[in-house]
């Protein structure tokens, strides 16, 4: 489960007590979305420069929706998606 990976991605705008329950949950949060688990509209494009940094991916803005990630388990989806390529 690549959530355990998105740690170093989550760390930064989810209090650590939260994250760790998040994780530990993963089932229950996934559907959540990121404003749900405390993270604003700012923080959600730090968190997709941070994502670019992370997983060395380059995000096309131009065709970039927030709606992509608007949700743990869509955000797992996006980040598969450039890391294989696709």
């Amino acid at each position: 489960m690549m959530i355990k990976e998105m740690n170093k991605l989550l760390t930064n705008y989810i209090e650590k007590n939260d994250l760790e329950k998040i994780i530990n949950n993963y089932e229950q949060y996934k559907s959540y979305t990121l404003l749900q688990l405390g993270i604003d509209s700012l923080d959600i494009m730090g968190l997709v420069l941070d994502m670019e940094k992370i997983y060395n991916i380059e995000i096309d803005f131009e065709k970039f929706d927030i709606s992509d990630i608007e949700t743990l388990e869509k955000m797992e989806k996006f980040i598969k998606i450039f890391k294989n390529g696709d």
